[in-house]
């Protein structure tokens, strides 16, 4: 089994664009049935891949292949909107007071 440094530094390496998600279920996979998980990847099309791992008798587990894109998208912080709608309801409370 890898490490998690490792591991994390090989699927930050992994192209997982749109189209080429099934790099990291095949990274992945089996790494997860070494570790005793019952893996299935399902290919919907040709390079997109939805794994599913399964351990005992439980409910399948997201592989963490469905997250390997994460780090390439940019944080969310609060939308505009709602920072627009904060912004106007400070305003609002501001002149209310005076």
């Amino acid at each position: 089994m890898l490490d998690p440094v490792t591991l994390g530094q090989r699927l930050a390496r992994t192209d997982t664009r749109a189209g080429h998600e099934k790099r990291a279920a095949d990274l992945l996979a089996p790494l997860l049935r070494e570790a005793g998980f019952a893996v299935t990847v399902r290919e919907g099309r040709p390079g997109r891949a939805n794994p599913s791992a399964r351990t005992g008798t439980g409910t399948p587990l997201t592989s963490p292949a469905t997250s390997a894109r994460s780090p390439r998208t940019p944080a969310a912080g609060p939308s505009t909107r709602w920072a627009a709608t904060s912004t106007r309801a400070s305003r609002a409370g501001a002149a209310a007071a005076t």
